[in-house]
C-alpha cells in the first residue's frame, strides 16, 4: 500500500479529526472513501444508488409536519406577500 503526504492547515486537520471522531471513522479512512470515489471512471456511477439511499432515507425518516399537508399555492403566496411587504 503507498503512503501519501499532503499538506494540511492545522486548524482545518484538526476539525477534520473531530468530524471524523463523529462518524466514527478516521481521517485516513475517510479521504481513502473519498480518494477511491474520485477515482471512479466517469460514468460508472450514474447517481441511482444516492437516488435509492435518499428516497429510502425519504421513507424511514420520520418528519414532523405534524400532519400539515403542504400547499403549494400557499406557500407561493406567503413568500410574494413577504416580499411585497419589505418593498
Amino acid at each position: 500500500m503507498a503512503s501519501l503526504t499532503i499538506a494540511v492547515d492545522d486548524d482545518l486537520l484538526r476539525r477534520a479529526r473531530k468530524r471524523a471522531v463523529d462518524l466514527g471513522m478516521s481521517v485516513n479512512a475517510f479521504l481513502t472513501k473519498q480518494l477511491e470515489r474520485f477515482a471512479e471512471p466517469y460514468g460508472s456511477d450514474d447517481g441511482r444508488e444516492r437516488v435509492r439511499r435518499l428516497l429510502e432515507l425519504a421513507r424511514d425518516g420520520h418528519g414532523h409536519s405534524r400532519g400539515w399537508k403542504w400547499n403549494r399555492e400557499e406557500l407561493y403566496e406567503d413568500r410574494i406577500g413577504s416580499a411585497k411587504r419589505v418593498r
